[in-house]
C-alpha cells in the first residue's frame, strides 16, 4: 500500500501562488459555489469548473446538486490496490458524498486531521461528445489540500470528466482520473512523492 507524503512548505507556499492567479471573474447565473462566481449549468464546460469550485469551496450542497444520481467516481488502475473496499473499478454517488461531507467538515474527527482548506484548479484542455449524447472533457486538475497552514496533500492529475443532460441543465455523471498522464510535482525534498486525487480521497472514506 502507498504511503502518502505531506508537501513541504515550500512547495506548499509556491502552489498556491501559481493556482490563485488568474482567476475566473463572475459568470453567468445559474449556482452560486458559497459566495463566489455563478456558473451556468446549461454550458458543459461551466459545470465541470463548478464541480472542482464547490470541491474546492467546501460546498457541500452545491457539490450535491451537481452529481448526478449515477455518478460513478474512477480512481487511476494504478491505485487499485490502495482501495480493496471498492466493488469494480470506480465508487458511488453515495461513497463519494460520505468522503466530500468528512472533507468538507472542519471538525472531522477521523485518523486523519480535519481539512482545513482545499485548493483544486481545473483546466479544461479538450472537450467532445460521445455517441450517448455525453458532453465529455479532459483536463489538468492540479491542487492541495490542507489539514494545516502549511501541511498538507497535493495533486496533479489528468481527469476526463463525463457530463449528462437532465432538463435544461447538465451534471456530473463519472469521472475519471487517468494513469501516469501527468509529471508529478515535485518539492525541494526530492522524497516527497505527489498523491492521486482519488488517494487523498480514499483517507476520508470512513
Amino acid at each position: 500500500m502507498k504511503t502518502l507524503h505531506r508537501r513541504s512548505r515550500a512547495w506548499v507556499v509556491g502552489a498556491l501562488a501559481l493556482m490563485t492567479a488568474g482567476c475566473d471573474g463572475l459568470l453567468a447565473p445559474d449556482l452560486r459555489i458559497t459566495d463566489g462566481p455563478e456558473f451556468d449549468l446549461t454550458m458543459p464546460s461551466e459545470v465541470a469548473k463548478a464541480w472542482a469550485a464547490a470541491f474546492e469551496e467546501r460546498d457541500l450542497a452545491a457539490y450535491d446538486a451537481l452529481l448526478d444520481e449515477e455518478f460513478q467516481f474512477f480512481p487511476r488502475h494504478d491505485d487499485a490496490v490502495d482501495f480493496p473496499w471498492m466493488t469494480g473499478a470506480s465508487w458511488d454517488r453515495a461513497a463519494e458524498m460520505g468522503i466530500a461531507a468528512n472533507m468538507f467538515d472542519s471538525v472531522f474527527s477521523g485518523v486523519e486531521p480535519p481539512v482545513h482548506g482545499i485548493t483544486f484548479h481545473l483546466t479544461v484542455q479538450t472537450e467532445w461528445t460521445s455517441s450517448a449524447g455525453h458532453p465529455w472533457m479532459t483536463g489538468q486538475a492540479v491542487g492541495l489540500v490542507l489539514v494545516g497552514p502549511v501541511d498538507g496533500f497535493a495533486f496533479d492529475t489528468r481527469v476526463e470528466v463525463e457530463l449528462v443532460r437532465r432538463g435544461e441543465s447538465y451534471k456530473v455523471f463519472a469521472v475519471y482520473e487517468l494513469d501516469g498522464e501527468s509529471p508529478a510535482p515535485r518539492s525541494d525534498d526530492e522524497s516527497v512523492d505527489a498523491a492521486s486525487l482519488g488517494s487523498i480521497k480514499n483517507l476520508y472514506r470512513r
